[in-house]
């Protein structure tokens, strides 16, 4: 009896060892199986779905510049929400264009300084503008809001009626030397187009399909498109300087965000390193040892890049240099126009620095170091700086 006590308890710890290992093996394969699911659809190994890799530690690159539908990982909100919808498209809260410069407050509404003042009769502020998300200007003022619709102010001509009407937009853009456009990019990546009737090939756009998010320049269109190339309509040139032939930068890859100057076009790759194209007479486009990008911007002399660490890089230079933002820090998005260069820091404040207009002085007379609240393009980059 006492034998067969023995081998029945010898049985159930052999058993138990059996269904032991049988656990152990079971879940070794869900493992095995599910890292390499991850893999695929996540940024385990710092690329997306795309291939578009991301920088260490962070969800993505930068939001005021770099939306794109393959070039962000899906997230959700504290209520379980997905948020590829609303990180998948640039989102400029603070842009400079024609001496004028517009910000997104937390609230939605629009701060605004320099020439933009005169469409106001000096409010400093875009009255009945509410729900802004992103904004752009030149000699008018854009501002996107959350449903898709569009805001505009300018000197009361009929150039920008069709604005009104626009619908389903998620990026704009404000563009024109001898002449101004306003570019609207759609959510099903086609552009929509208003401006006067200077045409240098910038309208040329009909036919532009799966764009992610677009920049304009003085004569010309801009768009990035979801494989990480590019196009451009138009004209880049300067005095005698035509530059028709845009075989390099279709050449361009893995490309994730961008921006046009007056006269040159810029490119924010995915390894942190970026391309221009365009005269370079001034250094403007000298941005081969660049690194650690995270956003771009360029003016009419200047090409600008912000650095992972907060801090901003300027080629070229005329009303602008490298040492009028050495001690800048804490920057998490820029803009940049002819004369002007704007820079939001982490805690919702701005700094700027370029030429003295009477409406306009970064240094001394703007009311630009009053400003406060300004909403942030990406809250994670934000909290990474600090």
């Amino acid at each position: 009896m006492k034998k067969m006590r023995r081998a029945d308890g010898s049985r159930k710890i052999k058993l138990a060892k059996t269904l032991t290992k049988a656990i152990i093996a079971v879940i070794i394969c869900f493992v095995l199986g599910f890292i390499p699911a991850m893999n695929v659809s996540g940024t385990l190994n710092g690329k997306d779905n795309s291939g578009v890799v991301f920088a260490k530690n962070e969800r993505h690159l930068d939001t005021a510049n770099l939306g794109g539908r393959n070039t962000m990982p899906k997230d959700k909100d504290a209520n379980g929400q997905n948020l590829e919808d609303e990180h998948r498209f640039p989102r400029r809260t603070i842009s400079v264009g024609g001496s004028s410069i517009m910000a997104v407050r937390t609230d939605g509404t629009v701060m605004i300084d320099g020439y933009a003042l005169d469409l106001t009769d000096g409010a400093d502020e875009v009255g009945g503008w509410e729900d802004i998300v992103s904004v752009a200007c030149n000699s008018f003022l854009l501002g996107l809001q959350s449903d898709g619709t569009v805001e505009c102010l300018s000197y009361g001509d009929e150039t920008f009626k069709d604005i009104c009407e626009w619908e389903d937009i998620v990026d704009i853009a404000a563009g024109g030397y001898t002449g101004e456009f306003a570019v609207g990019l759609k959510s099903d990546g086609t552009l929509v187009m208003a401006g006067n009737d200077y045409n240098y090939g910038q309208y040329d756009v009909e036919e532009w399909t799966d764009i992610i998010s677009i920049s304009a320049g003085g004569q010309h269109t801009a768009g990035l498109k979801a494989d990480g190339t590019v196009l451009v309509a138009g004209d880049i040139k300067y005095d005698d300087m035509y530059v028709k032939d845009k075989i390099k930068i279709e050449e361009w890859k893995d490309i994730v965000a961008i921006d046009s100057g007056v006269w040159q076009v810029v490119g924010l790759k995915s390894d942190g390193t970026v391309v221009a194209f365009g005269p370079n007479y001034d250094g403007r486009c000298d941005v081969e040892e660049w690194t650690d990008i995270v956003a771009v911007c360029a003016g009419e002399y200047n090409t600008v890049g912000l650095r992972a660490d907060g801090t901003v890089l300027v080629a070229g230079g005329q009303y602008f240099k490298q040492e009028d933002v050495d001690d800048w820090k804490d920057i998490v998005a820029i803009s940049c126009d002819h004369a002007h260069i704007v820079g939001l820091k982490s805690d919702g404040t701005v700094v700027a620095a370029g030429e003295s207009f009477p409406e306009f002085d970064p240094k001394h007379e703007s009311g630009l170091e009053n400003w406060c609240d300004i909403r942030l393009p990406d809250d994670n980059r934000a909290e990474e700086i600090k």
